[in-house]
Order: C-alpha cells, then sequence, then structure tokens
C-alpha cells in the first residue's frame, strides 16, 4: 500500500501525490478507544509529514503492508443411494471456519490539515458463515 496526500502539492494535474517518508514505519495494532473514533491503530501516522509544495514525495510505493489474510474454509458431503436411480445428496461448507477475524485495509489518505485517521483500520470482514444443502436426484 502507499500511502498519498489529498490533493496535488507536486503541480502535476494528479489527484494524490505520495507524502514524505519522516521515519521507519512502526507498527504499533494497538486499540483505538471509541471516543477518539475506535478501531486499531495498525501503522505509525507519524512516520509520515505533508509534501513541500512544487516537490514529490520521498515514500515509494508498497512501503505499508497490510494486515495478512488468514481464511480456512471446509466442506463436506455425503451421498445417500435409494436403488438405482434415485440419491440423497447432503452437502454442508463452512466458510471462515475458524472464525477468525479477517480485517480491511487501513486508511492510506492523509490530511495533513486536520485529524487524520491514517493507519487506522475501522472495519473487517463478515464472521462464520455456514450453509447447508439437501438435493434428491431422481
Amino acid at each position: 500500500m502507499t500511502v498519498n496526500n489529498w490533493g496535488d502539492p507536486s503541480n502535476t494535474g494528479g489527484w494524490v501525490s505520495r507524502t514524505d517518508c519522516s521515519s521507519s514505519i512502526g507498527y504499533p495494532k494497538s486499540t483505538v478507544p471509541g471516543s477518539q473514533g475506535g478501531g486499531i491503530q495498525w501503522f505509525d501516522p507519524n512516520s509520515f509529514t505533508p509534501v513541500a509544495a512544487g516537490k514529490f514525495g520521498t515514500c515509494s510505493n508498497g512501503k505499508v503492508r497490510g494486515p495478512g489474510l488468514k481464511n480456512f474454509d471446509m466442506g463436506l458431503q455425503k451421498n445417500f443411494s435409494f436403488g438405482e436411480t434415485r440419491r440423497l445428496e447432503f452437502r454442508s461448507e463452512f466458510l471462515n471456519l475458524t472464525n477468525t477475524k479477517i480485517l480491511n485495509v487501513p486508511a492510506v489518505f492523509a490530511d495533513f490539515s486536520s485529524a487524520t485517521s491514517l493507519g487506522r483500520i475501522t472495519s473487517s470482514q463478515g464472521e462464520r458463515n455456514i450453509q447447508f444443502a439437501l438435493k434428491f436426484y431422481y
């Protein structure tokens, strides 16, 4: 992921531009209280500074890493025969079987003129999903 400024400080006609990296990027992964907007502070926003007018940012593309993905899906199927032509199929699918939290991407657009949520994750993807199916073939 790349951290970007809002606006066009480099005067190149773009919508966004890269920020300056002021220090190495820290990953505190700390919980933010609900009174301050809530979520998880994934990376340290103090590692980035705004770009001077007419300059390009010093942070390279893909400098920030996001949360990993750990997912375990499983499916089970059993067929029951009733004579030569009829059968009953039972199927079950477990999506995210271990119910592991799947975090979304942190905010990567910086607005240095106001309080920012840069580096904060405020949402996650769905929880475990279990599906059952019963089908009769004749």
